[in-house]
């Protein structure tokens, strides 16, 4: 921007001075040619050269104030927007400078929102993707040698369950919450970045990296791990953090934001709430765990997933009472899959929601269908994911597949597990007993591994406890264990709940659960999960023996 003005700089005051010289010659011509006007004319050539001389003076006052306001002005179109004009006693360019002023002033305001924009994140206040790149890559360049710089990417666990749950409002909360306590567990000179959503990226520039970096790893999850209080709620959130040290001094920031985000994907897959560090012998794993995960997209379309069941004993007489619903991936390549190899990615994913629901829809089929054939008054029971559990359609859901095919609710049961259960209690306590209301058997699966509130068992609409197979492998080798599952096991028979102890593998436990007072039991000691075709053929084996026990006593 160029300040121009009317006339250069020496012009007007090169011609109010000729003016004055042409002025005083004239007043000279007259005095000389009649001496009787000499002593007016005298009087009035002395005002007009004082007249002229003010304007002379004004002129170059009002000059060199133009030109301080046009050099001003020329400093703003440069970009520098710290310049301020001072009060001028004339109206007129006080008034011009004024206006410079404030124009000025909102080019700065406009100026900071840009950056602020462009460089921070606007809920958390955080540095963004571009500002934290940016120093990542000053960072790098600094540094002569490995060794220094370091990277963890941060992730909420299941951020989005709780998100879709609560609805955004408390999810924005959450994320404030857990960008204050990642700010508290950092040093001072840390460089902290929301990069989206609820992933966050902490960059470490210090001697001794490798040991800093893990020991901030732990304190981030100390401190992820403890409730979050909000609307009266008490929320439980942990994170999972990756790792990646920069071993080469010529390493880009992009690819050392690339092992860190491998790390997090491996300390997902490992069973989240951990910190796990970039190693790169893993890096073939993790791609073959994508690929598989792009393939489970197509899993349900291509009719690659089974259901197997497990059945479920009566203790006290051997008989089939239940099964347990259980999923399987036909692969293609890698054969039969058990839940353990893809049911973490699909919850990540997403698709989790649709296997959920196709499993539902087969097991109350088959369900159905073995009691239409006179199997008995079988009862299925489903599990349900935490994802699944907070899906606000899954009440309708349920109600639809169940009169679709054919199925009782008496004869279905959904099973949760401990963490499910904790995220929001007072909005578990709801979905619970609206399942409840709807006939539908509710069990607390794997109880022991998680939280193990006496009051929510209290509290929460539970008719059935499972107890884990990692109390039941333990029973006949510690006296701790025993009486742990002892007391489990009285205290669910005052609360009026069935007892299942899952994972029975050797005769001695049964004997020992039933003297407990457990009821029910499952394990391979009595079968695997097996087939469609397989579980009918063990209930109707299961019912015969009955039948003949039956003949026998009478």
């Amino acid at each position: 921007m160029r300040f121009r003005r009317s006339l250069p700089r020496p012009g007007l005051k090169l011609l109010v001075l000729l003016g004055t010289l042409v002025g005083f010659c004239v007043v000279a011509a007259v005095l000389t040619a009649d001496s009787r006007l000499a002593s007016p004319l005298a009087a009035l050539m002395v005002a007009g050269v004082l007249a002229i001389a003010s304007s002379l003076a004004t002129a170059v006052y009002i000059e060199s104030r133009l030109d301080r306001v046009g050099r001003t002005v020329q400093e703003i179109g440069r970009g520098s927007l710290d310049f301020q004009l001072p009060r001028f006693a004339l109206r007129e360019i006080d008034n011009l400078a004024g206006t410079i002023n404030e124009m000025a002033n909102e080019l700065q305001t406009s100026h900071r929102g840009l950056l602020e924009r462009a460089y921070y994140d606007p809920l958390t206040r955080l540095p963004n993707r571009a500002l934290f790149m940016s120093r990542l890559g000053t960072a790098l360049s600094r540094s002569r040698s490995g060794n220094r710089i370091a990277v963890l990417f941060v992730d909420l666990d299941h951020f989005k369950r709780i998100n879709d749950s609560l609805g955004h409002e408390v999810g924005d909360r959450l994320l404030v919450e857990a960008s204050r306590r990642l700010q508290a567990a950092a040093n001072a000179d840390c460089i902290l970045a929301r990069l989206g959503g609820d992933e966050f990226v902490v960059l470490v520039d210090t001697e001794e990296v490798t040991t800093a970096v893990l020991e901030l790893g732990d304190r981030i999850m100390r401190l992820m791990d403890q409730p979050v209080s909000l609307n009266g709620r008490d929320l439980f959130v942990s994170a999972s953090v990756g790792v990646a040290v920069c071993r080469d001094p010529k390493l880009v920031p992009s690819e050392l934001m690339r092992q860190a985000d491998i790390a997090l994907y491996q300390a997902k897959a490992e069973g989240r709430s951990r910190c796990v560090a970039y190693d790169a012998s893993r890096e073939q794993v993790t791609a073959e765990h994508v690929e598989l995960q792009s393939q489970l997209h197509r899993a349900i379309d291509r009719d690659e997933l089974v259901v197997y069941y497990q059945p479920e004993i009566d203790l006290a007489t051997g008989a089939i009472v239940g099964m347990e619903a259980l999923i399987r991936w036909d692969h293609p390549h890698h054969g039969v899959l058990s839940p353990g190899d893809f049911l973490a990615m699909a919850e990540e994913s997403g698709e989790i929601l649709r296997i959920g629901e196709w499993v539902l829809q087969r097991a109350c089929e088959d369900t159905a269908q073995m009691i239409a054939r006179g199997l008995g008054s079988l009862v299925v029971s489903v599990n349900v994911s935490a994802r699944e559990f907070r899906d606000p359609e899954l009440l309708d859901r349920i109600p639809k597949t169940l009169a679709s095919s054919g199925l009782s609710a008496n004869n279905l049961k959904i099973e949760v597990t401990e963490s499910t259960l904790m995220v929001d209690l007072p909005n578990t306590a709801d979905i619970l007993n609206r399942f409840r209301s709807l006939g539908i058997g509710i069990a607390i699966d794997d109880f022991g591994t998680g939280y193990s509130s006496l009051a929510y068992l209290r509290e929460l609409p539970f008719n059935t406890l499972k107890i884990d197979r990692s109390f039941v492998s333990m029973i006949g080798h510690d006296e701790k264990t025993r009486g742990i599952i002892d007391a489990v096991i009285r205290m669910s028979k005052a609360l009026g709940m069935t007892v299942v102890a899952e994972g029975i593998e050797e005769g001695y436990q049964i004997n020992l659960l039933e003297n407990m007072g457990c009821d029910r039991g499952q394990g391979y000691y009595y079968s695997p999960p097996v087939t469609i075709d397989e579980i009918v053929k063990q209930i109707s084996l299961s019912a015969w023996k009955m039948s003949r026990s039956e003949d026998s006593a009478a």
